[in-house]
C-alpha cells in the first residue's frame, strides 16, 4: 500500500486490512519517492484520471498554467513524480492489481472473496 500517513483514506485502509488481519507493507511516499516506472504503471492499469487526484489541495496549489494543460500520459507521470500528493491515496497494488482509493467492496472481492 502506498500514500501518505496522515491520509484519512489510508487510515482507513489501514484500520481495513488490520481488522480483516490482512498484512500489508506500507510506502509511505513522502519518505521514500515513487520512481516514475511506477506511476507508469499504475497509469496504465487504471489511467491517469482516476490516479490523479485533482480534488486534492496540492492540485488546487498548482500553477494555473499547469492545471489547465491537458495532460498526456507522460506529463502527468511527470506531475505526480513531481507532486506525489497528487497521486489518490491509497494505492494498493497486489498481483497485478491496482486500487486508487480507498473502496472497500473492491479490496473485499480481491483480498476475501477471490
Amino acid at each position: 500500500m502506498y500514500g501518505i500517513p496522515n491520509c484519512d483514506a489510508v487510515k482507513k485502509a489501514k484500520d481495513w486490512f488490520k481488522l480483516n488481519n490482512i498484512d500489508v507493507q506500507f510506502h509511505n511516499f513522502r519518505e521514500e519517492p515513487i520512481s516514475a516506472a511506477i506511476i507508469k504503471n499504475w497509469i496504465t492499469v487504471v489511467g491517469p484520471g482516476i490516479l490523479l487526484n485533482k480534488n486534492s489541495s496540492t492540485w488546487r496549489n498548482l500553477p494555473q498554467e499547469i492545471k489547465n494543460k491537458s495532460l498526456s500520459k507522460n506529463a502527468a507521470v511527470k506531475i505526480m513524480e513531481e507532486y506525489p500528493t497528487l497521486i489518490k491515496r491509497p494505492v494498493v497494488a497486489t498481483n497485478g492489481t491496482i486500487v486508487a482509493g480507498f473502496k472497500e467492496d473492491i479490496y473485499q472481492s480481491i483480498f476475501l472473496n477471490p
